[in-house]
């Protein structure tokens, strides 16, 4: 009894002196932080405001996370609550934070944008807005530097492939609406739906394309590709949608956090109208990201198509934003997406069955290119 007691007693003096260390270790911390503060305002050879200071820590601390946490100021906070509010005109790109450069890098341009027409391009570095350097900006006030009022000339500076001479781009900002589906039938029983984003009866307009194929045909068609490429994302529950197309049952995504306990596991709709025979291509490249990574994972793990292309972009991860305040915001990441077989897409990318030679973005017909050309070639070929 004395020993139970005395292990006892031993296991909580442990865990008391490991609290208490952590505590000090902060409270250390802290007091570096107050020592600094009072060196600049001591110091430093002009005046500068305690709140400027302490903003600019945040920031510094938020994204030294990871590429997509951050800290809305006032500025920040009101201008991502106004982006639900009137129009805005865009240039139609989808950006993430690179880390490693300090500067804002294209995930993909929209197709059809002002962006996409002046020959952006997946993985440009944005280096100049207006011929002002955002090296070192964080990604809500460098984008928020590229919004403004439609017809409006934006200028931007952008650095490709290593290249030391900048590519000086002026793009007109538009009201950016976008076709989500585009579909063409091909060599008379291969059907080709490109869907451009993950946007509100995203599902809805890829089952329409697919009928409308097979009314024209009066018969079924002999393979589908679903084409992904320069797909930036967008609404996660048109993701489980689509999976829900191809797939009879199952999961089609999760997320993990750091509470086990907490979990979101996204399922196969049901009552969805189901192709599960068709055979099925999915293309990808490096401008697939979020959604459509999850509905390539789904579809790899599901053993229901091919995946074909290039390496995914790699955006697999939840963010929350909590107001700090009344008029100041931390956006953080809380969790990450798994595919069924619970692999995790985030910096990562899906990895395609069958990999394509990359093709030149710029005046490229998408329905018609070698990359969907090569996806029938295997469906007819699987066929034999």
């Amino acid at each position: 009894m004395k020993k139970i007691l005395l292990i006892s007693t031993v296991c909580i003096c442990l865990f008391i002196s490991n609290a208490f260390s952590k505590r000090t270790s902060k409270l250390k911390s802290l007091d570096l932080f107050n020592k600094v503060i009072y060196l600049i305002e001591k110091n430093y050879y002009k005046d500068v405001q305690f709140e400027s200071l302490i903003e600019g820590a945040l920031t510094g601390m938020l994204q030294s996370l990871d590429k997509h946490s951050s800290f809305l100021n006032k500025d920040l906070y009101k201008k991502m609550r106004d982006d639900t509010e009137g129009e805005f005109g865009g240039i139609g790109i989808e950006v993430s934070y690179n880390k490693e450069a300090g500067v804002l890098s294209v995930i993909s341009a929209i197709e059809g944008s002002p962006a996409f027409k002046s020959g952006v391009m997946s993985g440009d570095l944005i280096v100049e807005i207006n011929r002002q350097n955002v090296l070192g900006e964080s990604l809500e006030k460098a984008v928020s530097l590229m919004k403004g009022k439609i017809g409006e000339k934006l200028h931007l500076g952008i650095r490709r492939n290593d290249q030391k001479k900048l590519i000086h781009l002026n793009i007109t900002r538009e009201l950016i609406k976008v076709d989500p589906v585009q579909a063409k039938l091909i060599d008379g029983s291969y059907g080709v739906v490109r869907l451009v984003q993950f946007q509100k009866d995203s599902t809805r307009y890829v089952k329409k394309a697919l009928d409308d194929m097979r009314k024209k045909m009066n018969v079924d068609l002999n393979g589908i590709i679903l084409d992904l490429r320069q797909n930036p994302g967008g609404l996660l529950d048109e993701a489980v949608g689509v999976v829900s197309l191809f797939v009879n049952q199952g999961v089609v995504v999760s997320t993990e956090s750091r509470d086990p306990n907490i979990k979101d596991i996204r399922y196969v709709k049901k009552t969805v109208k189901k192709d599960l025979k068709t055979p099925l291509v999915v293309l990808v490249d490096q401008g697939s990201a979020s959604a459509s990574e999850i509905v390539a994972g789904a579809i790899q793990d599901h053993k229901r198509g091919k995946i074909m292309g290039l390496q995914s972009y790699g955006k697999g991860t939840v963010q929350s934003i909590t107001p700090i305040g009344q008029d100041m915001a931390v956006k953080l990441t809380i969790s990450e997406y798994l595919t069924p077989n619970k692999r995790k897409i985030d910096q990562k990318g899906i990895t395609p069955d069958i990999k394509l030679e990359k093709i030149d973005q710029v005046q490229r017909n998408y329905l018609t290119d070698a990359q969907v050309s090569s996806a029938i070639k295997y469906l007819k070929s699987s066929k034999k």
